[in-house]
């Protein structure tokens, strides 16, 4: 009799350590299973990342011909059928079926990706790698252009037309648009801004009237405007030529001496940045404004004169307003930042200086400057607590209203800078 009592004893004390074992098994599981989740997240981010990488590379990088090859192995759909010219407005037959073109030439295939991916081609990003790889502010080899459409891409000039301003719109997004009385600011960087507080700021801009106050260049030195009875060209891409009578020069020119009517003095560098290669015109345009610091050391300001363009294909963008008698095609600031990893100090400086010229040219010349626009990518805009982009006009304004700026422009610059 007593052997069976210890036998159930001992039965049911087995029982409460299965139990306990399992409970602790399956605690063990949970946690094997979870950290095995967080290693697959973590190397899933780190090859997501290092997939966009890579294609986004490969997408800037690879000839137009390769891409179109790519794409229509890949794509067949976006493979053209013989009867199809590929313009806007036809259909095409494919397998049997009847669908619209793309709004596009799909032998573009750089155009078709940006059709897909609707980011203007001028906001491509600066960097993804982070860091720079010298503390003097040379950005890393692989340093990819920003700002300024592609040059291979083509446009039929019989499809272009006039489109409103207000489509600007789609062309900016995504971003928010942070506004204090009569400034505006399209931010498409995750930073909060205090327009006010940075408006009531001083500027760091102080040196001698008689030293080099400015540096005027240009990364994309051959963006060109819509030809007019005054001034034809012939473009090297559309909307493009390394003449210097003809090009963003010009304009740099103009504005070099009316900041000389005015007191100012500048050098403008016309080195050419963007030909015949345009891939790394923000790199060599650094070397460009390090050169020019060091023989201009007193020198604030960095002025990098572009002209802007819409992404879309068929269409350019006329930004003008009326001063006086004037037409003069509209301004817009942009100011870059560290948000995409570089090391930029200066950015908030750089932003200072422009809602200030933002604030003046609203009061002297109203309707010249459209929003400031605030970047992800830096510019080369460490270079000095000045340094910014100027977008003079777009694609549909002619040479003569993008000069016809400069000197607006340089009177509202006086007026900061004095």
């Amino acid at each position: 009799m007593a052997n069976i009592a210890v036998f159930r004893v001992t039965r049911k004390n087995n029982r409460k350590v299965r139990k306990i074992s399992g409970i602790f098994v399956g605690i063990l599981c949970l946690l094997f299973l979870i950290t095995i989740l967080w290693l697959f997240s973590k190397i899933s981010v780190a090859s997501y990342n290092s997939i966009k990488f890579r294609s986004t590379n490969f997408i800037q990088s690879t000839d137009s011909i390769i891409l179109k090859g790519f794409i229509e192995d890949t794509l067949p759909a976006m493979k053209p059928s013989n009867k199809s010219s590929g313009k806007i407005g036809y259909s095409s037959t494919l397998d049997g079926l009847t669908q619209k073109v793309l709004p596009v030439d799909v032998f573009d295939c750089k155009s078709v990706l940006n059709y897909q991916f609707p980011i203007l081609q001028a906001y491509n990003s600066e960097s993804l790698t982070g860091k720079d790889l010298k503390s003097n502010g040379q950005d890393e080899l692989n340093n990819r252009d920003s700002f300024g459409e592609n040059p291979v891409e083509s446009l039929d000039d019989e499809a272009e037309k006039q489109i409103n301003t207000d489509q600007t719109e789609k062309i900016y997004k995504p971003s928010t648009i942070v506004k204090s009385g009569e400034i505006a600011i399209r931010n498409h960087t995750s930073y909060k801004l205090d327009i006010e507080k940075l408006r009531k700021e001083s500027l760091k801009l102080g040196s001698s009237k008689k030293n080099t106050q400015a540096i005027i260049l240009h990364t994309h030195t051959s963006e060109a405007y819509s030809p007019s009875a005054k001034n034809t060209y012939t473009p090297s891409d559309p909307y493009r030529t390394e003449n210097p009578k003809y090009n963003v020069v010009k304009v740099g020119e103009e504005l070099n001496t009316q900041l000389s009517k005015l007191g100012i003095k500048a050098a403008h560098d016309t080195t050419i940045h963007d030909y015949p290669t345009y891939t790394g015109s923000y790199k060599r345009s650094l070397q460009t404004a390090i050169k020019n610091m060091k023989q201009y050391p007193n020198a604030k300001i960095v002025l990098d004169i572009h002209r802007d363009a819409y992404g879309g294909q068929g269409e350019k963008l006329r930004t003008a307003v009326k001063i006086g008698n004037t037409e003069a095609a509209k301004l817009m600031f942009v100011v870059g930042t560290d948000q995409m990893g570089l090391e930029h100090d200066n950015w908030r400086e750089n932003l200072k200086f422009v809602i200030k010229l933002q604030e003046n040219a609203n009061k002297l010349y109203p309707g010249l400057c459209k929003e400031i626009d605030l970047r992800t990518e830096r510019f080369n805009q460490h270079v000095a607590p000045g340094a910014i982009i100027i977008e003079v006009g777009s694609t549909g304004n002619t040479l003569e209203e993008a000069a016809a700026s400069m000197k607006y422009l340089a009177k509202v610059i006086a007026e900061v800078v004095k």
